[in-house]
């Protein structure tokens, strides 16, 4: 693919949608770290493919199902970096890079503040995902299946469809052995925790 052509990808998040811009949304905390996970799924998935997104996740939305869309990308030689894309949609769902206040979601974005702006190198997006899983367990419970199923997207190629797989290298091994479309229809399931390896 040369610099100048735009791949064909599908994932919802790079859909047009209709909805208000992060800062306005009015969910729940549990559900802003929820859509932290698809946007770092989503720069997984562009960078895989030679994609970025031009200016982060301005100008994109959150649509009335909670979810992000409207995902702006160009093809760059440079993945977008997830330090900063992702540390300020977390600054703009949460109200400032202190994140005050209580609550299991608002101390796991604290965390993840914290570790990302002192990150020393880039981060993939993939660690990013892994990471938004370890510090929000509750993103496991079954309420978050359209969330986790947006870890999964497919590249048009000249060959057919390629499967990707955003999140820990457990997540991606069992999309080799098992299919992308299988990972996405378990982590879309009630019972997607039974996934994570036990020693985990």
């Amino acid at each position: 693919m040369s610099q100048s052509t735009r791949p064909s990808i599908e994932h919802p998040s790079l859909v047009p949608a209709e909805g208000v811009e992060p800062e306005a949304f009015a969910g729940t905390d549990q559900g802003r770290l929820a859509i932290v996970l698809e946007a770092a799924a989503t720069v997984s998935l562009l960078a895989s493919c030679g994609c970025a997104t031009p200016s982060g996740f301005a100008g994109a939305v959150i649509g009335r199902d909670g979810h992000i869309g409207g995902v702006s990308f160009v093809p760059s030689v440079w993945p977008s970096d997830c330090r900063n894309v992702l540390s300020d949609l977390l600054e703009t769902l949460f109200g400032g890079e202190r994140v005050p206040g209580r609550g299991e979601a608002r101390r796991g974005a604290r965390e993840l503040l914290e570790e990302w702006r002192g990150w020393p190198c880039p981060l993939a997006a993939e660690t990013a995902v892994a990471r938004i899983l370890e510090v929000a367990p509750f993103l496991w419970k079954p309420r978050f299946g359209p969330a986790r199923a947006r870890l999964v997207g497919v590249i048009q190629t000249e060959v057919g469809p390629r499967w990707w797989v955003a999140g820990p290298p457990w997540l991606r091994l069992l999309a080799r052995e098992r299919g992308g479309s299988w990972v996405q229809s378990e982590l879309a399931g009630d019972s997607a925790r039974d996934l994570v390896p036990r020693a985990l």
